[in-house]
């Protein structure tokens, strides 16, 4: 009887070429990939011997004794290619730990392993392995094929065991795979053992040496699971990082909004001009800090993916208006010429995020200002329309400072970098301002573009794709300051003394700002330090105004109000978040009438009263006149909260 050997001459011709293949390129250093070679030889080598022992078999008359040489040889193999499988999944899983941990064992067990395949392999080369029956027709190696299936099949289970035992420590493909692989090996196995002409185990085995490399070894499969995982490592990093930034952030910026307070404290009630000075240094330190931190909150938001952008409609003019006043201030300071230009012709109201445009314009006005020592900083507003209801909004921010150099330029936009840093050193700032601009114009599928001209002055241009809401045209904008921006802590403000206010902060130094601020309106002031204080004090008393710590360990601010509404002991109180955070858009989701972002401005405070408290309550209010006329001239957007607007309508 003949036996059909081209199955096997078929697997050993695609092993060698796998072989090639793997030792041809540089392979990733890894265990597995190393143990993936030795048995790629090793299949080899066991096939080169059971074609030789087929052969052998077909023709023993003139074999001789190269029958026995081949066969034995191949159940040696066998055995030596089943102990390299079962290394190869004891290397899936965690095992240098424990024999770190007990090196003894580890050394045990080798030695144990080494001893069992020493001693089978010498019971077949010494055992008299090859039978013929039935006349010389078919032939078995004898118990030494008996002591490989057994040795096989422990094995093949020993390893299915090690792999579902630590299946929590093995990715998944690699798992999914070893089952797949050892199924293979174990499915070919029984059916040669109970068929014993169907040779199937070599054949079997190089397919599933195959299958191995696209799955288990293929190096681009392996790299891109390691590049997984080290993306995922990253990923947590990040996270961690920008967990300690936020957090880092909201701890720093509580007692820098307890100096800025009580430092207003002292600006009021203005005890002497020395004093007065020392304290508008203060000041201006403070706020300085105040943005650094801002910076580095803004940019750990935006690298974590948490910085939303919030499109809402926003009237142009107001935000020109806005801009101005607050560039007039900056720039007057160190005696240079400041302009907004606009076109008359721009749409009234817009729709975007307002707050995200003037955070991008304040970066660059800031930058243009800091580094202009001389001449002017003028920004400019122009539009060009995409089509009826859409215009590209062109921002260019032109100074006259010292430039920059075309091979500065590379970096400009890298987080933390600074042009000239040797020159610019006396000159403040995070280093955040352009890399946060850049990330934010990204997210609103704007672009930027940067002429500068070294010794000369550079020029910023932004495009911005923004949404129209009312196409009337704005009309000529007349450069005036806002009064915000005027001095107004001699103001006389309001004056309620039946109004009854609750604070609620988790720290005593805001809670001791609050009630400075608050004197001199001669409101009722009640003081709580926590969610659940503020919970006890409104179940006692009704009042008229709430403002609530937005951050507060145990019971925020948002659950503070669930609670109200659930225990339903708001009444008609007025809630006000109290943030350090930029929450206008969502603060009325989270069931806040309004918001007062920390440190507290004087104005600010003066507008949430005068707005929430009851008319009659009001025994004295004093107008900036100025403020009259704005309002008269140019109004605000009429809000409807049940209102959901489309521009697309």
């Amino acid at each position: 009887m003949q036996y059909n050997i081209e199955s096997q001459v078929c697997s050993f011709c695609v092993l060698l070429i796998f072989a090639v293949v793997f030792f041809s390129k540089s392979r990733l250093k890894n265990v597995q990939n190393q143990i993936y070679g030795i048995l790629l030889i090793q299949s080899l080598i066991t096939i080169f011997f059971d074609v030789g022992s087929v052969i052998a078999v077909n023709n023993r008359a003139t074999a001789g004794n190269l029958t026995s040489f081949f066969a034995k040889g191949y159940l040696c193999m066998m055995i030596i290619w089943i102990t390299t499988m079962s290394i190869y999944a004891i290397s899936l899983v965690p095992v240098e730990r424990i024999f770190e941990q007990t090196p003894k064992l580890g050394r045990a067990c080798v030695a144990a392993v080494f001893v069992v395949v020493i001693a089978i392999c010498s019971f077949i080369i010494l055992e008299d392995t090859c039978y013929y029956s039935k006349g010389g027709k078919t032939y078995t190696y004898g118990a030494s094929t008996d002591i490989v299936y057994f040795y096989a099949f422990v094995s093949i289970f020993f390893c299915f065991l090690l792999v579902i035992l630590n299946k929590k420590n093995i990715p998944v493909l690699k798992r999914m795979s070893t089952y797949m692989y050892f199924g293979m090996i174990l499915t070919v196995g029984l059916i040669q053992r109970f068929h014993p002409t169907v040779l199937l185990v070599s054949s079997g085995g190089a397919l599933s040496i195959v299958f191995m490399y696209f799955t288990l070894e293929n190096p681009d499969v392996a790299l891109i699971e390691e590049l997984n995982e080290a993306r995922l490592e990253a990923d947590r990093a990040n996270q961690a990082k920008a967990n300690f930034l936020t957090n880092m952030s909201h701890e720093i910026r509580t007692p820098i909004n307890a100096v800025i307070g009580m430092n207003e404290m002292i600006l009021r009630e203005h005890p002497g001009k020395e004093i007065e000075n020392y304290a508008k240094q203060i000041e201006w330190a403070g706020h300085n800090l105040l943005d650094i931190i801002n910076d580095i909150l803004d940019f750990s938001k935006i690298e974590s993916g948490k910085m939303d952008i919030v499109p809402t409609k926003y009237l142009m003019y107001s935000m020109l208006q806005e801009i101005y006043s607050i560039g007039k201030v900056s720039a007057d300071k160190k005696k240079l010429e400041f302009k907004v230009l606009a076109d008359p012709e721009f749409p009234r109201i817009l729709y975007g995020d307002e707050i995200r445009i003037k955070q991008i314009i304040m970066n660059l006005m800031s930058n243009a200002i800091k580094y202009t020592q001389r001449g002017k900083v003028t920004i400019s507003f122009a539009y060009k329309r995409i089509h009826e209801s859409k215009i590209d909004l062109i921002i260019k921010v032109i100074d006259t400072g010292q430039g920059i150099k075309e091979e500065s330029q590379v970096n400009l936009f890298e987080s933390f970098e600074r042009v000239e840093q040797e020159k610019n050193r006396y000159i403040e700032g995070s280093g955040l301002g352009l890399a946060i601009t850049k990330e934010l114009l990204e997210a609103m599928n704007g672009s930027m573009e940067l002429e500068s001209e070294y010794g000369v002055g550079s020029i910023f241009i932004v495009h911005l794709p923004q949404e129209i809401v009312d196409d009337t045209p704005m009309g000529e904008f007349e450069m005036k300051e806002l009064p915000l921006q005027k001095e107004s802590r001699r103001m006389k403000g309001i004056t309620a003394p039946q109004a009854k206010v609750l604070v609620v902060d988790d720290s005593e130094v805001n809670l001791a700002v609050a009630a400075a601020l608050l004197k001199q309106s001669q409101v009722q002031i009640t003081l709580a330090a926590s969610g659940r204080e503020c919970l006890e004090k409104m179940r006692e008393n009704t009042y008229d105004l709430v403002f609530i710590d937005y951050h507060m360990p145990d019971m925020d601010g948002v659950h503070t109000i669930k609670a109200l509404k659930e225990e339903k002991i708001q009444g008609d109180a007025k809630l006000i978040a109290l943030t350090g955070e930029d929450i206008e858009s969502n603060y009325k989701s989270f069931g806040f009438h309004d918001y007062i972002r920390k440190p507290i401005e004087p104005k600010q405070l003066d507008i949430i009263l005068r707005t929430y408290l009851p008319k009659e309550y009001l025994q004295e209010e004093k107008e900036d006149h100025e403020d009259s006329v704005w309002n008269r001239e140019y109004g605000e957007i009429e809000s409807d909260e049940t209102e959901t607007f489309n521009p697309a309508d």
